[in-house]
């Protein structure tokens, strides 16, 4: 399965969770939650992440400056 069909497939997924009062609002808010999540799934993928240490040492630089 490609990961267009993985996407369409989680998209009918959610769309069948919805409660019945569910807005469009909502369902707004939760397809941009989910694409940041799948965003957020494909940085740590392709390895574009940073440890803890990596992240104190770049902020104690940042707040010399």
């Amino acid at each position: 399965m490609s990961s267009k069909e993985q996407a369409v497939t989680e998209i009918v997924a959610e769309m069948s969770s919805l409660p019945e009062d569910a807005d469009w609002e909502f369902l707004s808010e939760r397809m941009r939650l989910l694409a940041g999540i799948e965003k957020a799934r494909a940085d740590v993928r392709a390895g574009r992440v940073y440890t803890t240490t990596q992240i104190k040492t770049d902020l104690r630089e940042w707040l010399k400056k």
